[in-house]
């Protein structure tokens, strides 16, 4: 469904950790959001995000509990979006996805993320 690989961490990503979020986006950032963004390959979102679908950081998986209107369409054509890792069932902004509520992935350039459908 959508694969890419980190590039570049910016600075301020293990603040954003701390509160249970991550902001992705691809190596096409504007240069005022680059610290706060892990910064990926450009990949192809083949079908739209549901829940239930997982997102992988390398091996760790982590389900989709809730999905923003807009998400969908960010990660497709700008390869952003803003994991919130809360477990929350609604989403709290339009371009957040949330997932389960477990400790935020330490990601490092290298770092495969992929999206996959649960089956």
């Amino acid at each position: 469904m959508y694969t890419v690989k980190v590039t570049e961490v910016g600075k301020e990503v293990p603040l954003f950790a701390e509160e249970e979020m991550m902001v992705l986006f691809n190596e096409d950032a504007p240069p005022e959001l680059r610290d706060i963004c892990v910064l990926h390959s450009s990949g192809e979102l083949s079908v739209p995000l549901q829940l239930g679908d997982v997102v992988l950081f390398d091996q760790e998986q982590y389900r989709i509990t809730a999905i923003g209107d807009e998400a969908n369409r960010t990660l497709a054509e700008l390869g952003h979006v803003t994991f919130k890792f809360d477990g929350c069932d609604r989403p709290s902004l339009p371009g957040t996805i949330h997932l389960e509520r477990k400790a935020v992935p330490n990601v490092a350039v290298g770092t495969v993320v992929q999206i996959k459908r649960y089956l």
